[in-house]
This record gives structure tokens, C-alpha cells and sequence, in this order.
């Protein structure tokens, strides 16, 4: 019998232009995504989830309004609906306790912003972002996915795991997974593929026989492909 888990990461749809500060509480409950935002992830839904197919879902996005936004209207755009059995808020990014005011970090505008960022792998402070903690933290609530749907998926049912997150974290788990990072301080590899726009996408499809401990994907982002089983993240 074939099993199905599916994985799905999307950063936010388009956002409202508003002047807040990074992470804050403001930023995670007033900054929305626009009204076109919300009409593209609506018409992206039966494009990145096919309709009409999963029998269990397991949903994730940050605590961002705009995040939880867009996990609804993409659903919502292939047929499908969260309630409080398949939906779960992350709340730890590596995102909060940054000072972001900091002159060592980019600004959020800076076309190589992501880049920098990625300069930052090994921060020499608590307050400076580390996008290995970041990557890491992202994958969690994917892992975690996995993990909740697993027996059902043994069981045959069509399974798909999906987190809504943000620029940066879909960044460094983009990095993780196809290796955009050395394992060298500030040393960035030179097969960086540009950062992700929003409403862009990386998925996940099971390939070969299921072993429930450590499943194989194939991982596909910026017409990149990779299989890589859990324990190679």
C-alpha cells in the first residue's frame, strides 16, 4: 500500500506595509496580509494542495496573523479547513530577544539581506539571530507533523503535514536542507539561491519504502530537487 505524508512550507503571503518593530506584539497582530495577499494564497491553494485528496492534515503557522492568514486562505483555496484537532500555533522562532536594532544586522530591506543573515550563523551573542537555531526551530513543527500523522499514514490514509512561516526561517530551512550553509563561521556557500519571496514555497513527498523512524522525502524548492531522509537534516 502506497503511503502519503506530503509536506508543505510557505512564507506568508503579501503583507501590509507598516512600521513596527520586528517580533513584537504589534507586529504579530496587526500586520496583515493585503487584500491581494489573501486573494494570491486563495488561488495558490489547489495549486500547492491537491483538492479533494488528503484525509489528514496537520497545520502549523507562527503566531503572526499574517502567517495564520495565510495557512487559512491556502487551505481554504483547495477545499480544506483547520480546527483546533489539526491546527497548532509555534511561537518559538529564534526570532524573539533579538535586538534588531543592532548595527550588525542587515536591514530587512537590504537586497542581500537573507545573505547577511546568513553571516550571522554562528552568533558571539544571545541577542544576534542564529539561523542554525532558526533552521532547526523551523523544522521542529515539520518533524513534529511527521511524527502526529504517522500511524495514520501507516494506516493508509493521505496525510499532508504544512507550516506557514516567514522570511528567514524558510530561508535557513532552505539551507538545511539543500546545504546552502558551511559548517565554517561567516563562510556562505556560493550555491545561495536567492531568498524566498513572499508567498513562495518548499515541499516534501515521501519516496521509497516507509520506514516510520526515519522517513525518505524528495524536497523540492527553486526548481531544485534533494532526497534526504530526517536523520540527514
Amino acid at each position: 500500500m502506497t503511503k502519503t505524508i506530503d509536506i508543505l512550507a510557505a512564507r506568508h503571503g503579501m503583507k501590509e506595509a507598516k512600521k513596527v518593530v520586528p517580533c513584537s506584539d504589534i507586529d504579530k497582530t496587526t500586520v496583515d496580509l493585503t487584500p491581494e495577499g489573501k486573494l494570491a494564497c486563495f488561488e495558490q491553494g489547489p495549486k500547492l494542495i491537491q483538492p479533494d485528496f488528503y484525509d489528514v492534515l496537520n497545520v502549523t503557522s507562527t503566531d503572526y496573523v499574517r502567517a495564520m492568514n495565510t495557512a487559512e486562505r491556502i487551505l481554504a483555496g483547495a477545499g480544506y479547513k483547520t480546527n483546533p484537532s489539526n491546527y497548532t500555533l509555534v511561537r518559538d522562532l529564534g526570532l524573539d530577544g533579538i535586538n534588531w536594532s543592532d548595527s550588525r544586522i542587515p536591514h530587512p530591506k537590504d537586497p542581500d539581506f537573507i545573505l547577511q543573515m546568513f553571516q550571522l550563523y554562528f552568533p558571539i551573542e544571545a541577542t544576534l539571530p542564529c539561523m542554525a537555531n532558526i533552521a532547526y526551530l523551523t523544522l521542529d513543527p515539520i518533524i513534529n507533523g511527521i511524527q502526529t500523522v504517522s500511524k495514520e499514514a501507516e494506516a493508509g490514509k493521505k496525510c499532508l503535514v504544512m507550516d506557514a512561516t516567514h522570511s528567514v526561517c524558510i530561508d535557513a530551512l532552505d539551507s538545511l536542507i539543500f546545504g546552502t550553509l558551511t559548517a565554517e563561521n561567516s563562510s556562505v556557500k556560493i550555491n545561495f539561491p536567492g531568498a524566498y519571496a513572499m508567498g513562495e514555497n518548499l515541499s516534501g513527498r515521501l519516496q521509497g519504502e516507509y520506514n516510520p523512524a526515519n522517513p525518505t522525502f524528495q524536497f523540492t524548492a527553486k526548481n531544485r530537487e534533494k532526497i534526504a531522509s530526517l536523520d540527514d537534516l
